[in-house]
């Protein structure tokens, strides 16, 4: 009767009473399950019926069941997918693949009730955990979804070094050398544009699978014209640039000035 009437705070507190009945996680599940197919059933309700589940600390398998048979379903709980989500991530603890098994099929890019910055700090959180198991099929599809835009600079910093390990191991060091541009235009480094022109110079044909001869020329150049390149590097690329035959111990003069860079 309250929910044909519209009587919120009676059917919220009916409501709890079925679910607080409940002996089993099975039957709480259920119940819920029950009380979302109820005909002008208060969305509200529900939602705090599961906010109050979440507090409650239950088990991992409970708040699996819970997302399977209750939650995936409906758009209204888009917020406690991702929270629930979330949580069952935080359980469990250092075991990096069922933390992303928690949260690698969670849509959240499709979400509309959620905000931009709650969005990517979620596929951002995807895309680390992605990369660390080095699923880099994954993390690539994943990376694409993140809006940029949105980030702070420090996220964006963090991002771009995460897509730099990416695409490194890919083995796309053209890319890898492209990101470090990026990275140096949101954090100024003088260190970010040397190791982008270093992997500028390791890229070749053979390791990227296609003729990249034009775009690494053009790349060089950009590499070669920045102000904050070190000098050492510069040097490298415009030996590179040059028409010149190039010997192969300039291979080790290379890693052994960005061996110095790097200490």
């Amino acid at each position: 009767k309250a929910r044909m009437d519209g009587d919120l705070k009676r059917l919220r507190e009916v409501q709890h009473r079925i679910v607080a009945a409940c002996q089993t996680d099975a039957e709480v599940v259920a119940a819920l399950r029950i009380l979302t197919h109820k005909r002008k059933q208060d969305p509200r309700c529900i939602k705090d019926l599961i906010q109050g589940l979440h507090e409650e600390r239950r088990s991992a398998d409970f708040y699996r069941m819970l997302l399977n048979e209750v939650i995936e379903s409906r758009i209204y709980l888009e917020e406690e997918r991702m929270y629930i989500s979330e949580h069952i991530k935080s359980m469990m603890g250092n075991d990096i693949e069922k933390a992303y098994a928690a949260i690698k099929d969670v849509p959240v890019e499709t979400f509309t009730s959620i905000s931009e910055n709650h969005r990517n700090a979620f596929l951002f959180e995807q895309f680390r955990l992605a990369l660390l198991l080095h699923l880099y099929a994954d993390a690539s599809l994943i990376a694409k979804r993140v809006r940029k835009s949105y980030l702070s600079s420090e996220d964006a910093t963090v991002f771009y070094n995460y897509c730099i390990l990416l695409k490194i191991g890919q083995r796309e060091y053209l890319e890898t050398a492209r990101l470090f541009l990026e990275l140096s235009s949101v954090s100024p480094s003088s260190r970010a544009v040397a190791r982008g022109s270093f992997f500028c110079m390791l890229s070749n044909c053979f390791v990227e699978k296609r003729n990249i001869l034009d775009e690494k020329r053009r790349l060089l150049a950009e590499f070669s014209g920045r102000e904050m390149n070190e000098p050492s590097m510069r040097s490298y690329t415009d030996r590179f640039l040059s028409d010149m035959i190039l010997d192969f111990s300039l291979a080790d003069l290379i890693m052994a000035e960005m061996g110095r860079l790097d200490s």
